[in-house]
């Protein structure tokens, strides 16, 4: 061999050299075992995490809890061939069998990761074992390592699990008339999701803002309506004209104080009512979704107010074709408003909206909010923000009820998201008087077809794809989070304790702690029985079957969906409102 081969023989192998002199140094510094280890540990957290999702709506909060512990009696319990044939027939879900064998897959990979490293734990007593150990150690943190090889397969199936979450298909509108429920409320999913359809095909302005348009929630029906003969279903919107940098800031210090020491709610508990006064950590930001508060404002210093030209009301009725002007810009048409006050209240109606199914919407008595209007806009959230709001608890249980209402009735229609908070829902309000009436609206924000475009976000999206494997219907989990706030006047998160139930999934830990709060008793002692059997359906998604004889689940795919919500959550909240105060408020104080 010549000396040119020789050195380049040198040259060759001198980085080789220096990638195992650097490696035998992290060795024996710990860090190849280290970060092997924080690798498992990240993809048995995951892990974990969709075992949870796949079980937790056949599991009680402390079995579940157990179904990872070696000495629980659940443990390996989401293995059971019978366990999973009635998850699966409890989900309907087609893609739970898929999840299933994936999560078995990955537990056998854990398995056998945990039986290696058994083998190269240090500390052993035979000379040759230890040295055997050193050995294996030496060569697990190489990528060819078996080691290695498994941690990779773990995560490539994590990414299969989250890739068969993102495909799951989303919920489906129901085309065709619902099933007509037979207690308090009327079913108007068709009706409100055409409606939503035709709005958000008809802002073809090139405004670079979105528009706000709010519906007003459907009222309670009363049992002896529904026989009566069908008549045209209505719905209430509001159309807001001004872009949101035109808000202005209501002073409710000067012209709402008066108002609000005249009014007295002495001897009935307020939804602030907090045995101390409210931490830091209730009015953080950092708060569970529904109930974050982004203003800390309290109604006795300024809250965001909508005043027109900023709104104008309209009723929507199905129509004929044809009948009146076509609208072919919403946006538009409301602008024009603003040049014929004056005439606007003898205007019958604005124009018809024509649907993509060929149904026409008609839009009719467009009446403004006008900035000396008495009525203004309040959102929920400021409603619920700062430390000297109160809410009787009369007035409390009327919203849950008008809350509950609406949530079932357009739970299958575009209107309500999955991850909807307080902000979400608005209430009508006088700011002379105090006073809230009993409209409950929803807001959503329409795109302009002909302005830039912009990507839809899908950050809740993602969340209710997740907690959908836990249950069928997140929605109604949210509402059942509402009611415990409202029932105890805090903050969800703020009602943690040392002792609950606690998982890194944030979609997980809220159901986890809601439920928590639920089995303890923590709702009852608040409120009452029926007031707690209402938070667990809408937190467990059971009731009880035809004839109060054993149980089923809440599925939207039931064709008593509506029905079973309505007598399981309506019903018994309509009830305690008329056994306390003879029925719902029509107008409730909120100062």
């Amino acid at each position: 061999m010549s000396g040119f081969e020789v050195v380049g023989l040198i040259l060759g192998l001198y980085p080789l050299v220096v990638d195992a002199v650097d490696y035998c140094r992290r060795f024996r510094s710990g860090e190849v075992i280290h970060d092997l280890l924080e690798e498992v540990r990240a993809e048995k957290v995951i892990f974990c995490n969709w075992i949870q999702h796949l079980c937790i709506s056949q599991l009680s909060g402390t079995d579940l809890q157990g179904i990872l512990d070696n000495n629980s009696e659940t443990f390996g319990l989401w293995k059971n061939d019978g366990f999973l044939t009635s998850l699966m027939a409890s989900r309907d879900m087609e893609s739970t069998r898929s999840i299933a064998a994936t999560l078995i897959d990955i537990h056998a990979e854990l398995q056998h990761i945990h039986q290696y490293l058994e083998r190269i734990k240090p500390g052993r007593v035979d000379r040759m074992a230890n040295l055997k150990a050193q050995i294996l150690a030496l060569g697990s943190g190489l990528d060819s390592s078996g080691l290695k090889r498994r941690v990779r397969k773990i995560h490539q199936l994590n990414e299969r699990l989250r890739r068969v979450m993102d495909s799951s298909p989303e919920r489906r509108y129901p085309q065709g008339p619902l099933p007509v429920p037979t207690l308090t409320s009327a079913s108007c999913s068709t009706f409100a999701t055409g409606v939503f359809r035709a709005v958000e095909s008809h802002f073809r302005c090139s405004c670079q803002r979105s528009h706000p348009t709010k519906l007003q929630l459907p009222l309670i029906r009363q049992q002896e309506h529904q026989n009566a003969p069908a008549r045209r279903a209505g719905l209430q919107l509001l159309f807001s004209v001004n872009d949101d940098a035109s808000s202005v800031k209501y002073d409710s210090a000067q012209s709402i104080s008066a108002t609000i020491s005249n009014v007295s709610l002495s001897g009935e508990t307020s939804v602030s009512s907090l045995k101390s006064q409210p931490t830091e950590n209730e009015h953080s930001q950092g708060d569970y979704p529904l109930s974050s508060v982004r203003s800390n404002n309290s109604l006795n210093s300024s809250v965001t107010l909508v005043f027109s030209p900023k709104c104008y009301s309209v009723s929507v009725i199905e129509c004929e074709g044809g009948r009146g002007d076509e609208i072919t810009d919403l946006c538009s048409s409301f602008r024009s408003l603003e040049q014929e006050s004056d005439s606007l209240l003898k205007r019958p109606s604005l124009g018809y909206l024509r649907a993509p199914d060929d149904v026409s919407y008609e839009l009719r008595s467009p009446k403004p909010i006008t900035e000396g209007d008495s009525r203004c806009i309040l959102s929920l959230e400021d409603l619920f923000s700062g430390d000297h709001t109160k809410l009787a608890r009369r007035h409390r249980l009327g919203l849950a009820l008008r809350l509950a209402c609406g949530i079932t009735q357009l739970l299958q229609t575009p209107w309500i998201r999955a991850n909807w908070t307080w902000g979400d829902f608005s209430v009508m309000t006088d700011r002379q008087q105090g006073l809230i009436d009993d409209s409950l609206f929803v807001t959503k924000q329409f795109q302009s077809f002909g302005g830039p475009h912009q990507p839809s976000v899908p950050s809740g999206k993602t969340a209710s794809q997740y907690l959908g494997i836990a249950l069928p219907e997140p929605i109604l989990a949210r509402l059942g989070y509402a009611l415990i706030e409202l029932a105890s006047g805090k903050r969800l998160a703020s009602l943690q304790d040392s002792n609950g139930p606690t998982s890194s999934d944030r979609d997980l830990q809220d159901l986890l702690l809601a439920r928590h709060l639920l089995d303890t008793g923590f709702v009852v002692d608040h409120e009452c029985q029926a007031y707690s059997n209402v938070v667990h359906a809408c937190l467990y998604q059971m009731v009880k079957g035809a004839g109060g004889f054993g149980a089923k689940k809440l599925k939207s795919q039931d064709p008593s969906f509506e029905r079973d919500m309505t007598r399981a959550i309506v019903q018994p909240l309509y009830n305690l409102c008329s056994n306390s105060w003879g029925g719902p408020l029509v107008a409730v104080t909120a100062f």
